[in-house]
């Protein structure tokens, strides 16, 4: 996915974006999580993109079967930019922080596959993110969809959402962009038919 986004720049409208890259991956990861697995890899990156305009959720390489995982204290590489602020201090992954790092897959998303935190280091992002900072909107995504993006990157995991709310989310979103106008930046969106 990451390298459709960066090839097809400007290109991939709204309605793809949100109905087939955010909803697919959506719920091809309410699926692994209803397998009782905890990815610990969601990015753009890791996400399959067909083309039939199919998102498959890819690379297990990081996951584990559970509820939870506790990576012990060393030198074992993570993602940071895609990391869960409580994984970062205490190395400990739940459903919960595969949710914060789908909140940066779909950041990605809309940034047209632009780099999380682009020019910060591993130490920056993880200041940042600790101390409850977090990206700016994307220029054009759609105030709704960083209104989910914002719900799944919520400091403490007991207030992100669900991946089965993510997804009832951005069916919403979807069903407004069918019947509806979207707003993003001061303008309105045209209605799109899905």
């Amino acid at each position: 996915l990451s390298d459709v986004l960066e090839n097809r720049k400007g290109q991939v409208d709204d309605k793809e974006k949100i109905g087939n890259m955010s909803l697919g991956s959506a719920c091809g990861l309410e699926y692994i999580h209803a397998q009782n697995i905890i990815h610990r890899d969601i990015a753009a990156r890791n996400v399959l993109y067909t083309m039939n305009k199919v998102a498959k959720i890819s690379d297990f390489g990081m996951s584990r079967q559970g509820d939870l995982y506790r990576m012990t204290k060393g030198n074992k590489k993570i993602p940071l930019k895609w990391t869960a602020p409580e994984s970062m201090s205490v190395y400990q992954y739940t459903k919960k922080t595969d949710v914060f790092s789908f909140s940066i897959l779909l950041w990605e998303i809309f940034s047209d596959g632009e780099e999380p935190y682009k020019g910060l280091t591993g130490v920056d992002v993880k200041r940042m993110v600790s101390c409850g900072e977090r990206m700016e909107r994307p220029e054009g995504c759609p105030k709704n969809m960083f209104k989910i993006i914002q719900k799944c990157w919520e400091q403490s995991p007991d207030d992100r959402y669900t991946m089965s709310e993510v997804v009832r989310k951005i069916e919403d979103v979807l069903d407004d962009y069918a019947t509806d106008s979207i707003e993003t930046e001061g303008h309105v969106e045209p209605k799109v038919t899905v």
